[in-house]
Formats: C-alpha cells, structure tokens, sequence
C-alpha cells in the first residue's frame, strides 16, 4: 500500500513580523531567539515521528512529537528539524528538513595567550571577531580551577565592542593551575555571552630554584603546582666507614622502581616498611631529624640528578657535595642492585646494595 503525504510543508512563526512561502523543497528559517516557530506537514497518513539535529548530520527523536504540526522555539544555535512517516509495511518517507537558526547570534570570540604570571596574577585578553549581530555591551576573560569557566566565575571587565582587547586577572593563588576563556556578551542576548577557546597557566609557587626552601634546605625541583623538593645541606652520617651506609636488604625487592622526580618518598616508603636490615640508607632519611624536619627521604635517582644539574654543576654551587664518592638514590634495579650517583660528573652506576656509599637526603613542600 503507497504511502502518501503532503510534500509541503507550511512554516509559521509567532511574534515574528515576516512571513515564509512554502516550497516543496529543504528550508530555512530565522527569527529572533525565543519566537516560536511551527512545523506542519498537512494531511498526511501514517504514523509521524519528528526528529532533530544539531548538524543536519545526525538526527534524534524527539519525545513525545508525533503529530503533524511541530512547535518548537527559535535557539540561539541552528536547529534542524525532519519528519519520519510510516504506514504498515511500506518504505518510511522522510519529509524534507528545515533549518530553524536565529538572526541574533552569541560574539564570535578567541582567547590570547596567557603572560606577566605571578603568584597571584597574570595577563591575558581576546578578540571579538562578530558581534553577532547586535553590539557588544561587555567583554573580558573569566578564570576557574576548574575546565570551561564561565562568567559566573571570576572574571574581569575590558570594555565593549569589536576586536582585540587586554586584561588582568588579579587574586590568583600561588602555584594553582588555572583555566581561562574569553568573553563577550552582546545586547541581544545578555544571558547568552560568547566564549573563545581555553587556555592554561600556572601561576608561579612562590619559590625559585637555588632559594632555601621552607624546611631550611635548598631547592632544587618546582612542579608547577606551587610544591617541589629541597635538599638537606649536609650528608647523613650512616653506621658504616666514613659515615657511608649500604642500600639494604640485597635479594629481596623492596618495590622501589621509581626514577622520575617525585617518586623518591614512595620508594624510600616501600624500603622502610619492607626492609628488615638493621641499618640501610632509606632508613637513615626516614629517621633524619637535620635541619628541623622530620619527613626526609633518599631521593630517586632523577631527584639526584636534578640536585646536580640545578645546584651543582653551576658557576658557584649552592651547595657542598662530595665530588669523589657516589651517591645512593632509592632506585631499585634489581633484588640485589640499585642506582647510585656520581656528583663529579653528573652520571649514575647501577650498583651492589651491600656496597657503602653516600646519603644526602630530600624532602617534598
């Protein structure tokens, strides 16, 4: 049994002063945001189901939208909207879609790298390339710890109308990440601004590589969150000749693999709570007591080699090391090896953990 339906399809918008000519073909209307626009198919038989699409791509039922005359609002964002008749077995019939868009649009808006970062403020701006068709009565950037700020966040005001514009954000927190996007907003539509893309930044924690750090020892690592690591400024004086000490507990695995920079606490963690030994080097930055602290441990073997690179293969050191003996680092290798460090020269060695080198212990602010 043919299907049939009326391939025209009459399009109406309330509060909007134009009127649409129907054509037996795809069509589009604007109007204003919040105009209501109505669909109707005419007489048709079968059972309808409307659907709707944001890039006329991919379509969607609508709930509940199964008689001939669809209405529906103007949206700031293009709509696109098409009925599926079906009746029993024949083919479905899919009407032609309708492009229902607005004539008022959000601003068209790009965010300009971040500069100038402190710990509490930095610099930014945007360009608004389209007003979107109304003029631009506010514009600025918006900011959050968090993604895809908006202006119910902490913001800043820079103006109005077109183009490229500058601002600063001000009582940032030190070493935080930040998100920013920015905006404008134009009279037409005042609860609906426009963004630009986001960007990223890290306001600056406070410290610099070589000052003394809160714990009294030198910095030598940042991690762009507003912590880092500091080194203590004297070696820790172990049980074995010359105040060396072994690593420990050589043919077992104490589950310390760590290398990179910010792994030494958990490695030195492992040793201490797997170690049985009576003295290792782990255990004696565990049990450190220098310079008034109490949370040191014996650093990875990247801690080891940012200490080097950072604060003593410099012009004036910023700190005294031992240049002949290695150093342990808490970088396990192996159930009887692990690394050592060489300040002399800036290399490691992957050594016997009953040999007796050098500790120099870190810790984490």
């Amino acid at each position: 049994m043919p299907t049939t339906m009326k391939k025209i399809l009459t399009l109406l918008c309330v509060a909007a002063l134009f009127a649409v000519t129907p054509i037996y073909a795809q069509q589009t209307l604007t109007g204003l945001v919040g105009d209501t626009v109505s669909l109707d198919l005419g007489t048709v038989r079968g059972n309808i189901q409307w659907e709707k699409s944001t890039d006329n791509s991919t379509y969607n039922s609508m709930s509940g939208e199964t008689n001939s005359t669809l209405t529906y609002e103007v949206d700031v964002l293009p709509l696109y909207f098409r009925a599926i008749i079906t009746e029993n077995d024949c083919d479905p019939i899919t009407s032609p879609y309708v492009e229902v868009s607005s004539s008022i649009n959000p601003p068209t808006v790009t965010t300009s790298a971040i500069s100038n970062i402190t710990q509490n403020s930095a610099d930014g701006g945007g360009d608004v390339t389209n007003d979107g068709g109304s003029n631009i009565i506010a514009r600025g950037l918006c900011w959050s710890t968090s993604p895809n700020p908006t202006v119910n966040d902490p913001s800043s005001s820079a103006g109005t109308g077109t183009g490229v514009f500058t601002s600063s954000m001000t009582g940032l927190n030190a070493g935080t990440l930040y998100y920013v996007r920015a905006y404008a907003v134009n009279n037409a539509l005042q609860s609906t601004p426009g963004y630009g893309n986001e960007v990223q930044f890290v306001t600056t924690g406070g410290y610099r590589i070589g000052d003394t750090g809160p714990g009294g020892g030198k910095i030598f690592y940042l991690d762009g969150q507003g912590g880092g690591l500091e080194v203590a400024l004297a070696d820790e004086n172990g049980s074995q000749s010359g105040g060396r000490e072994k690593w420990g507990c050589s043919g077992s695995s104490m589950g310390a693999s760590g290398i990179t920079a910010g792994t030494g606490a958990t490695n030195s963690a492992a040793i201490v709570a797997n170690c049985n030994d009576a003295n290792f080097a782990a255990k004696l930055c565990d049990a450190s007591t220098a310079l008034g602290q109490n949370d040191w441990h014996l650093p990875s073997l990247d801690e080891l080699d940012s200490i080097y690179v950072n604060l003593v293969n410099i012009g004036t050191p910023a700190i005294t090391v031992n240049t002949v003996d290695n150093y342990w680092s808490s970088s396990e290798t192996g159930i009887s090896t692990g690394y050592t460090y060489w300040f002399g020269g800036g290399t490691a060695t992957n050594s016997p953990k009953v040999n007796d080198f050098r500790v120099r212990c870190v810790r984490s602010f």
